[in-house]
C-alpha cells in the first residue's frame, strides 16, 4: 500500500482530492477521508485526511508523486517535492517562535509565527530573495498545532510565483529581524 495524507489548515473539514502519478504517465485519483490515528493525536483536524492505494494500482512507489488536486500542491515525500521544496522546521528568534510547514511544488510558504513576549503581535511577514519582496502578509489563519495559550490565530499563507528558486529569508518587516533563512529549488537545504 502507498499511504499518505493530505490536510489544508485553512479548511480542516474539507477533504482533500490526491492525484497519483507515476512515472510513466499513469493517474490514479483518491479522496483523503481515511481516519489515521496518529493525525487525530496531532491535532490535524477531525483525523479523517488519509489516504491507502494499492501498489498494484499505480505500479510501485518509487517515482510516485502525489498532487493535492486544488492548485497541483505537491505532497512532501513526494520524490518531485523532495527536489523543489522547502522542508519544514521550526526556529526561535529572540521572543519569536515560528513553524514552516514548507513549501512544495513552488505554490505557497505555509506555517505560523508568534511573539512569546507580545501574545496579540502579528507581524508584516515578508519573504525576500535578495532585497526582492516575493511575498508578504500577517499571520492570522487559524491553527490547531500553536503552542499552549496562544489564540490559533497566528498561521500564515505566503504565496509563491512559479519557478522561484534559491536563497530566500522570512523577515519581520516591521521590526526588520530576520526570522529564517532557506533554500527553495532542487536539493533545498536550510541554514
Amino acid at each position: 500500500m502507498l499511504h499518505g495524507w493530505a490536510f489544508d489548515p485553512g479548511e480542516p473539514s474539507r477533504r482533500q482530492r490526491v492525484i497519483l502519478v507515476s512515472r510513466t504517465g499513469q493517474r490514479l485519483e483518491t479522496l483523503a477521508d481515511r481516519y489515521r490515528a496518529d493525525l487525530a493525536a496531532a491535532g490535524i483536524g477531525d483525523g479523517h485526511h488519509g489516504f491507502a492505494v494499492p501498489l498494484e494500482l499505480v505500479g510501485s512507489a518509487a517515482g510516485i508523486r502525489a498532487l493535492v488536486e486544488d492548485g497541483g500542491f505537491e505532497l512532501p515525500g513526494s520524490p518531485f517535492a523532495d527536489d523543489d521544496g522547502v522542508p519544514p522546521l521550526e526556529f526561535d528568534r529572540g521572543s519569536m517562535r515560528a513553524r514552516i510547514d514548507g513549501a512544495h511544488g513552488s505554490r505557497a510558504l505555509t506555517g505560523w509565527v508568534l511573539d512569546r513576549q507580545d501574545r496579540s503581535y502579528r507581524p508584516l511577514l515578508a519573504l525576500r530573495q535578495g532585497e526582492r519582496v516575493l511575498s508578504q502578509g500577517r499571520p492570522t489563519r487559524a491553527r490547531r498545532d500553536m503552542p499552549e495559550g496562544f489564540d490559533g490565530l497566528h498561521g500564515f499563507t505566503l504565496p509563491l510565483r512559479p519557478g522561484v528558486r534559491g536563497r530566500c529569508t522570512l523577515v519581520d518587516a516591521e521590526r526588520g529581524t530576520l526570522l529564517a533563512t532557506f533554500r527553495i529549488g532542487r536539493h533545498a537545504v536550510r541554514s
